[in-house]
């Protein structure tokens, strides 16, 4: 799990890591004095977007919203895989979007891109990180990632559509707000 303390998160194919420079380089703007690459992870659409890193694309969420922790989930009986990122959540809220994730009860969004995987890995890190200095945690540990480190996720090589849905976000009403992007491989899409 990658517990954040702020600021947007970056999913990347591993053989893109050395293309993202996080905070690195020249600031843009006077009111974000930062790197290039961390400013447009900073202004992507809500509630995700896919941005062009080197010769790929890579998935940001929590660029309008806060995304607390954020997690890898595969259910065996839903499509694809999933990645949670979370805004908040009551105590045995995980149980809830699980449930909703395999209710069906969602309406997902397809982000117009598609994301290429040569060799099918996937790595969750804060956006403000160097892709190059990013060490990977066990995706299966106990511990926590946080800036620095890397959640990294298997998948098969391929092409694949990212979809995202919310899921709660009304705190007067919902025991949970978060997002959800999954993705689909191509063979699987309808």
């Amino acid at each position: 799990m990658f517990a954040n303390d702020g600021g947007p998160l970056i999913v990347l194919p591993r053989e893109l890591l050395g293309s993202w420079k996080g905070t690195d380089g020249q600031p843009v703007r006077k009111d974000l004095p930062f790197g290039p690459d961390y400013v447009r992870a900073c202004d992507a659409p809500h509630p995700a977007a896919l941005l062009k890193v080197g010769p790929g694309l890579g998935l940001v969420i929590g660029s309008q919203d806060h995304v607390s922790p954020a997690q890898w989930l595969r259910l065996p009986e839903a499509r694809g895989i999933v990645l949670i990122g979370w805004s908040y959540a009551e105590e045995g809220s995980e149980s809830i979007v699980v449930d909703v994730l395999r209710g069906g009860r969602l309406t997902w969004h397809r982000i117009r891109r598609r994301m290429e995987l040569s060799n099918g890995d996937l790595v969750l890190f804060h956006a403000a990180s160097s892709g190059e200095e990013v060490r990977e945690l066990d995706t299966l540990g106990d511990g926590y990632a946080a800036i620095g480190d890397g959640v990294p996720f298997r998948m098969e090589p391929g092409t694949y559509t990212i979809e995202s849905a919310e899921i709660g976000g009304d705190l007067d009403r919902d025991p949970v707000g978060c997002i959800a992007c999954r993705w689909i491989p191509i063979g699987e899409d309808v």
